[in-house]
């Protein structure tokens, strides 16, 4: 009896050991999955796995679980699990229409004579932001790229047109990955600073000409250096 109370009691704290090796093993396939480690359609095998991290089975499922559920991998009928990487022809499409809707955007918001205060609070919060990544620590890659997507979500904001904004959000959060990726490249984030501060100017002064220029710009240099940064992991991963 006192024995079957032991074993019983022991229970959640085995199931807490269980789940805290199933999210260790999630963060780091998933860490590999963003960085492009693991090129798209890469077999996760979980005998691999489980002699990589020195556990059983049961923990390995359940993170590759967790992880198809969270849209970084795929289970196939076989049962097993593939990395389900976004494709770089994708990339391509969806850079394209993200820059035919920022035009669109930058282009409306140049023909308005009623978005001063949104501009000014769309400056102050990004040279605000400008100056804090000069500190120590400055913020990291990853907390870069959030706030470069803010500031292109925010002039669709200023605009006010919801289905603009609601369309871009999506473009951006599956773009996520690039976006921190281009940050890596050195002085990316000096040029950001200095073509988002030119982009508003421009948007201030009506000058539909240049505010187009410096978006493309912007966007242009951030795709390359994605695009490159993408290519070097994939051959990487690949050999």
């Amino acid at each position: 009896m006192e024995e079957n109370t032991r074993n019983s009691s022991n229970k959640p704290e085995t199931k807490r050991k269980k789940e805290n090796l199933s999210t260790k093993i999630l963060k780091t396939l998933r860490g590999r999955i963003l960085n492009w480690e693991y090129p798209p359609n890469k077999p996760l095998v979980e005998e691999s796995l489980c002699r990589e991290f020195g556990v059983s089975r049961s923990p390995v499922r359940e993170a590759l679980r967790m992880l198809a559920a969270a849209g970084f991998a795929e289970r196939m009928e076989n049962r097993t699990f593939v990395v389900k990487q976004i494709h770089p022809d994708e990339v391509r499409e969806i850079y394209e229409l993200r820059k035919a809707l920022e035009l669109y955007v930058v282009e409306q918001l140049c023909a308005r004579q009623d978005i001063d205060e949104g501009l000014d609070r769309l400056q102050q919060e990004w040279e605000e932001f400008c100056e804090k990544c000069m500190g120590d620590p400055p913020p990291d890659h990853h907390q870069v790229a959030r706030k470069d997507q803010s500031f292109h979500e925010g002039m669709a904001k200023i605009l006010g047109n919801q289905a603009i904004w609601k369309t871009l959000h999506s473009f951006s959060e599956r773009l996520l990955i690039f976006r921190t990726l281009d940050f890596q490249h050195s002085g990316r984030l000096e040029t950001t600073c200095q073509q988002h501060l030119d982009i508003i100017e421009a948007i201030r002064q009506g000058d539909v000409t240049r505010a187009r220029a410096y978006l493309l710009d912007n966007i242009e240099e951030g795709q390359d250096n994605a695009n490159d940064s993408v290519q070097k992991a994939l051959l990487q991963s690949y050999y």
